[in-house]
């Protein structure tokens, strides 16, 4: 059995400390990348693009969460920029898969604002409290595998 630690132990957070999102344009140009935030975290759908001007690059892939406003939805990132309300989470102990899961898993809980903010806020530090199992890398692929092809199928999302 692996031991518990806490996700704050284990993971990068990649955050604007100040709302990015470089200059938009509502259609694809030359030199401008997709935005990410919490729109498309939601549908998948990109409404603007940026020349990434005071934002975060994103691959394809990564790990990303709703920091501000629509807090704790868990999502993929796509070639392009994260903007100001959206943060990349990563980690060299976790496959991204495993990660991926561990967070879906917290989603409702990570979406309860803990203070009295006017706008939401995520509560980092409830986040980076959170016990895990930290099982090897080759152990974490084997438990999320069958998740990994559900969700190639277009299933798994409603495990969730």
């Amino acid at each position: 059995m692996s031991k518990l630690i806490e996700l704050g132990e284990v993971i990068q957070i990649c955050k604007e400390k100040r709302s990015g999102s470089g200059d938009c344009v509502d259609s694809p140009q030359q030199g401008y990348l997709p935005l990410i935030d919490v729109s498309f975290l939601k549908t998948g759908r990109i409404k603007k693009w940026t020349n990434g001007h005071n934002c975060h690059h994103c691959s394809g892939g990564d790990i990303l969460i709703s920091a501000v406003g629509t807090i704790g939805v868990i999502g993929r990132g796509i070639e392009g920029f994260i903007g100001g309300s959206v943060a990349k989470i990563s980690s060299s102990h976790l496959g991204n898969d495993y990660l991926f899961w561990l967070l879906k898993s917290q989603e409702e809980n990570l979406k309860k604002p803990r203070n009295e903010a006017m706008i939401p806020q995520i509560d980092w530090k409830f986040l980076k409290e959170q016990k895990i199992p930290l099982p090897s890398l080759d152990d974490q692929q084997k438990i999320v595998a069958p998740l990994v092809l559900l969700d190639a199928e277009g299933g798994a999302q409603s495990l969730t």
